[in-house]
This record gives C-alpha cells, sequence and structure tokens, in this order.
C-alpha cells in the first residue's frame, strides 16, 4: 500500500528489566509494556519524505523517512538509521547498515541496534510487524510484535 493510508492494531510489547539494558529502558521513552496495546499508525508524504506517526496507547513516536533505491533512512531525535531492504520468503526484513547521531556516524558497536520485519496478515489489508531496538553490548531493550489493518 502506498502512502497517505492509517491503520490499527495491536502490539505485545516487551522491555528489558534486567541489567544496564532494564536500567536504560527506564530512562529512556518507550512505548507501554503490555500484551495487547492497542496501536494506530498515520503515514504522508511529502516533499521531504514520508511521515510516521506511530501511537502506542497514549505514547506518540513521530519518525521521517527517506527513501532510496533498496534503503531507508529513519530519522527519530538526533539519530538518523538507515536501512536495507531484503525479502525474506513472504516476508520483508529491514536490516540496520549505517547509523548517524546529530549527522555524525557512529560505529556499529556504539550506537543502537534495531531489527524489523513486515510480514503478510490474514488478508490483503492487514499485514504482521516485528521491531526489535536494542544495543550490541547490551541486547534487548524493547521488542514489539503484533498486526495491524488498514483504518
Amino acid at each position: 500500500m502506498a502512502p497517505p493510508f492509517e491503520a490499527r492494531g495491536a502490539m505485545k510489547i516487551v522491555h528489558a528489566h534486567k541489567g544496564i539494558g532494564g536500567s536504560l529502558a527506564k530512562q529512556i521513552q518507550l512505548p507501554p509494556e503490555g500484551e495487547k496495546v492497542p496501536v494506530s499508525l498515520s503515514v504522508t508524504v511529502d516533499r521531504g519524505g514520508i511521515t510516521w506517526t506511530r501511537k502506542f496507547g497514549d505514547f506518540r513516536a513521530v519518525s521521517r523517512q527517506i527513501v532510496s533505491g533498496r534503503t531507508f533512512t529513519e530519522m527519530a531525535g538526533p539519530f538518523a538509521l538507515t536501512f536495507r531492504i531484503e525479502p525474506r520468503g513472504k516476508a520483508v526484513e529491514h536490516i540496520q547498515v549505517k547509523t548517524q547521531l546529530f549527522g555524525v556516524p557512529v560505529p556499529r558497536l556504539l550506537g543502537p541496534s534495531v531489527t524489523g520485519s513486515i510480514g503478510p496478515g490474514q488478508d490483503e489489508s492487514s499485514w504482521t510487524v516485528f521491531v526489535d531496538i536494542g544495543h550490541p553490548w547490551l541486547g534487548s531493550i524493547c521488542r514489539y510484535e503484533g498486526a495491524m489493518r488498514i483504518a
């Protein structure tokens, strides 16, 4: 589906609770934990790229994406993360290939690690989502997965 569009769904959201990853999860802004957190998504396009407005319960996250061939760069706060898009069976994986903080490249071992995939849903108006936000040394800090449907 091409933007603009809106979607709704529910996600299972899990945070790290132990070690430095658990401490970090408490310090940064993350979607609320839960088995079936309601999610809404609005995707719009303008000359500057694609704006993704996600709402997990009462938590709002906005990011911008710029697509270039088989890669896209997602900008959220001071970070810009570039992903390569890879087909995997019926799903599409997003493989992080570059991280920037305030426009400065960050070595892979020092920056956040984000993996994700989008797969088919129950019908043509739905899809599944998996996202894991972590750090190479600390492991997973926040993970969410679930299903979305065009609203």
